[in-house]
């Protein structure tokens, strides 16, 4: 399979946040001129921190060692049910002979299936993890009524920072906890200020998922 098929995945990423950007403007108009202008302004940069984090995933050039062995291992799982040293399906990867997180590959496994087996392709479960941190992290801001200034300053911070947009594009398995962190701290605030009891709990048992993953 030609692993440009992948990029239906990102399309399909594109469409839900440009429609949840539309659902987020639609809500303007209650605001201030001035608060409406940063909102809008919020839904652009949101929009190009999802592009930046996805578009061209062969981007950095080469791999990481540990990026390396881990995408071997993913794809002995996808296809043998078994890592390079021919443990099944452990639960911590034995890697170099000193350990290596097993959950970045096992997340890499139904994209290798889907989607054969290349260095973008590994890439795009970090760079929707990414993703889906921004958007949750920018969604929680705004249920916590935060100033619309505030929120567009915050977002426009995350998103342009070297670090968080260099670790959406490499496949390492450490990248994972910052985002899993932050996902986790959103859950827990958005279950606080939930006044349904259902949902709060849906969403306090949510965080402590992402929390015991990281």
């Amino acid at each position: 399979m030609d692993y440009h098929s992948y990029y239906i995945v990102l399309i399909i990423i594109w469409g839900l946040t440009s429609m949840f950007s539309i659902r987020e403007v639609s809500q303007a108009d209650e605001l201030s001129p001035p608060k409406r202008k940063y909102l809008y302004w919020t839904q652009i940069v949101l929009f190009i921190g999802i592009l930046i984090r996805t578009i061209h995933l062969d981007i950095p050039l080469g791999t990481f060692v540990d990026e390396t062995i881990s995408a071997y291992d993913s794809w002995c799982l996808a296809n043998y049910g078994v890592d390079q040293h021919l443990a099944s399906y452990p639960v911590y990867l034995k890697s170099w002979g000193t350990g290596q997180s097993a959950v970045y590959a096992y997340l890499g496994i139904p994209f290798i299936k889907l989607f054969g087996f290349s260095i973008p392709v590994y890439r795009l479960p970090m760079a929707i993890v990414s993703c889906a941190s921004l958007v949750i992290f920018y969604y929680t801001l705004r249920k916590s009524k935060v100033d619309l200034l505030l929120l567009f300053v915050i977002i426009l911070f995350l998103v342009v920072n070297p670090w968080h947009l260099m670790k959406s594009r490499w496949a390492l398995d450490c990248n994972l906890a910052p985002d899993f962190l932050l996902i986790c701290i959103s859950l827990f605030i958005l279950g606080h200020n939930n006044t349904s009891h259902r949902l709060r709990s849906v969403l306090y048992l949510s965080a402590c998922i992402f929390l015991a993953l990281a």
